[in-house]
């Protein structure tokens, strides 16, 4: 294994090896390809069955059109990726965590199977992915209802936001009267709670305890 562009005594070089559900390279290690792609397939699965199938289908059978800036398909997808992500953590408990607010606390969602990882690079873009796909699923959404005469929905968050201004309006838009059921996860976020707590507190007590039961 040599770095790209690196001489290399031997003619059948790797810049990486995958090992488990890791990425190896000299320099970092990373999620590797084929797990990006199972996460990336999970969660595009919760947007579809939350946001859209329920609209595709000829009539709309027992949906809560979205009014008065509140759509409840939409915190249900947004928890559901959530907890995917951090298991049965809330937003508050980890920004509190990483505050110092909490001491110890365990990570039990699909993250907490990559305790390793330091490829901040592929966290932020997976972020990137995140925002993106669902600020476009919110646009389907909001096409399919339009398609069905209901115009109004234009007109309510979360659809009258831009792809740009959807992470701070998430954040800060409250939801029957609650902030922060609306703010959209973060790899990188629940990555930097792991490496405090396993700092802190050892991987043995941070990682999901069943971890060696999947294969991702």
């Amino acid at each position: 294994m040599v770095k790209p562009g690196l001489p290399s005594e031997f003619t059948a070089t790797k810049e990486y090896l995958e090992f488990l559900g890791y990425k190896l390279s000299l320099d970092k290690i990373s999620i590797k390809e084929e797990s990006v792609k199972k996460i990336k397939k999970q969660i595009s699965y919760l947007l579809y069955k939350n946001l859209i199938k329920p609209v595709k289908g000829y009539q709309l059978r027992s949906i809560i059109v979205p009014s008065n800036n509140e759509d409840p398909a939409f915190v249900t997808a947004l928890m559901q990726i959530r907890r995917y992500l951090y298991g049965n953590l809330s937003e508050v408990k980890l920004k509190s965590f990483l505050n110092g607010k909490y001491k110890r606390i365990r990570f039990k969602g699909i993250m907490s199977f990559y305790p390793l990882i330091d490829d901040v690079e592929q966290l932020k873009e997976l972020d990137g992915w995140l925002v993106s796909t669902i600020y476009n699923s919110l646009k389907l959404r909001e096409k399919l209802f339009i398609q069905k005469n209901i115009t109004r929905v234009s007109y309510n968050f979360p659809f009258n936001v831009s792809r740009e201004d959807l992470i701070n309006r998430c954040r800060y838009t409250p939801y029957k009267g609650t902030k922060g059921l609306h703010e959209i996860p973060s790899f990188l976020r629940v990555y930097n709670g792991i490496k405090n707590g396993i700092i802190n507190n050892g991987i043995e007590y941070t990682m999901n305890d069943k971890v060696h039961k999947y294969d991702y």
